[in-house]
């Protein structure tokens, strides 16, 4: 990892010399909140200092690189379908683990008992995707993102029969995984690609009540939920979580500390919540803007008109975009991955994404994307997120004791 790193930061110098990648950069609203979070992050305990310090990299590195490094269209369109093959292996291995019982590197299916003590297989890979769920996201979003590379070339008979296939495959492992986490970050993922600004409205409020209708499921999940030890510890850990979070609002407890804060030795399972106690409202803040400045970037891209096949195909990648975006959401409400590296790719992809956009759009449309444009809107946007997610953690919290009981 540390040659890996120190290779990453050579590239990243390299690049900084040429022309515009320092402005690039400076331009990056994303980057300074990620910055923002991290630095309240290691202020918060300066004795962790460097070990907070190196995780950063970690992850404000890979960020970085993408955003420097995909300057075109040409250049995403490459990225995503660098990430479709790594995914298509980590699907290869998650099939041989399903029919053999033993994947690559000996790597065993996860064994659960569920409520009825029935014993279940969970397909699962290795690494930041060892765990079930994990894997189960990573191919929601990847459904994501061959949907949109089957819907530009459908015209073109050898890729759409790749695409669909890889399609397929994704959809066989997410339902092997049997995470129910999964099934929603899929549906979700692939709503929000089919987002309209002709119906955006509509397509606003059905989301939430989705969401809303998918935590109802998966608290009546199996039956019995009295019986389910797993989602006692959930509601124990959400309602500690947001007493924590009240005692200390500001600057948390610190990156790391919620799992003792809250006594059970174990994730919050809400990551958006784990910001909240970790980070305080204002670390939160800013990894909530990070998120939601590309959301309505991407969303105001589809307000412009298409004068070619090229911003017609563009136009479709904004709303693989926001499928992205809506499927990663509902990972992090569900999961315990505020910190996980494949995050800030994603949202580093997303953020190349509408900074090419931007250089493109600006002489077509001058309002768009100017920094009073995304300072005014983005205030507002960031401000509502925020309190609409800590809203929604106390509806879960209460709507999790109302069926527990």
């Amino acid at each position: 990892m540390d040659i890996i790193m120190l290779g990453g930061i050579y590239l990243l110098f390299t690049e900084l010399f040429k022309t515009g990648s320092k402005k690039r950069l400076t331009d990056c609203p994303q980057l300074w909140l990620l910055l923002g979070l991290w630095s309240i992050l290691i202020l918060t305990f300066p004795s962790e200092a460097p070990s907070t310090f190196m995780m950063m990299l970690q992850r404000i590195l890979p960020f970085t690189m993408v955003v420097l490094f995909v300057r075109s269209q040409k250049d995403y369109e490459l990225l995503l379908n660098c990430l479709l093959i790594g995914l298509t292996f980590l699907c290869i291995h998650c099939t041989k683990q399903h029919f053999t019982g033993t994947g690559f590197g000996g790597v065993d299916p996860l064994m659960r008992q569920a409520p009825d003590g029935s014993t279940v297989r969970q397909v699962r890979a290795f690494g930041i995707f060892s765990g079930p769920n994990e894997m189960g996201t990573v191919c929601g979003i990847g459904m994501v993102i061959t949907l949109s590379f089957i819907r530009i070339y459908k015209n073109n008979l050898l890729r759409l029969i790749t695409y669909s296939a890889l399609f397929l495959l994704m959809m066989n492992v997410l339902l092997w995984t049997d995470s129910r986490q999964a099934i929603l970050i899929m549906a979700g993922g692939i709503g929000g690609a089919f987002f309209s600004w002709k119906r955006k409205w509509i397509t606003l409020a059905v989301l939430p009540i989705l969401l809303i209708a998918g935590m109802g499921a998966s608290v009546r999940w199996g039956g019995d939920i009295g019986s389910d030890r797993s989602v006692e510890k959930r509601v124990m850990a959400i309602t500690d979580g947001l007493h924590i979070f009240k005692s200390n609002p500001i600057q948390g407890v610190g990156i790391g500390r919620s799992y003792d804060r809250v006594g059970q030795k174990m994730p919050l399972h809400n990551s958006f919540l784990m910001l909240l106690v970790e980070a305080g409202i204002i670390g939160f803040t800013a990894a909530i803007g990070a998120i939601f400045i590309s959301f309505l970037q991407n969303i105001y891209l589809l307000r412009c008109t298409p004068d070619s096949k090229e911003d017609q195909k563009m136009i479709t990648f904004a709303k693989t975009n926001i499928g992205i975006l809506v499927a990663l959401c509902i990972g992090l409400y569900f999961q315990n991955r505020p910190y996980h590296n494949d995050n800030y790719v994603y949202v580093g992809v997303l953020t190349a994404f509408a900074m090419n956009v931007k250089e493109l759009y600006s002489i077509k449309n001058p309002g768009y994307f100017s920094p009073s444009w995304l300072l005014k809107r983005g205030a507002i946007f960031i401000g509502s997120s925020a309190i609409f997610v800590i809203l929604m953690l106390h509806f879960t919290s209460k709507l999790y004791w109302i069926n527990f009981r």
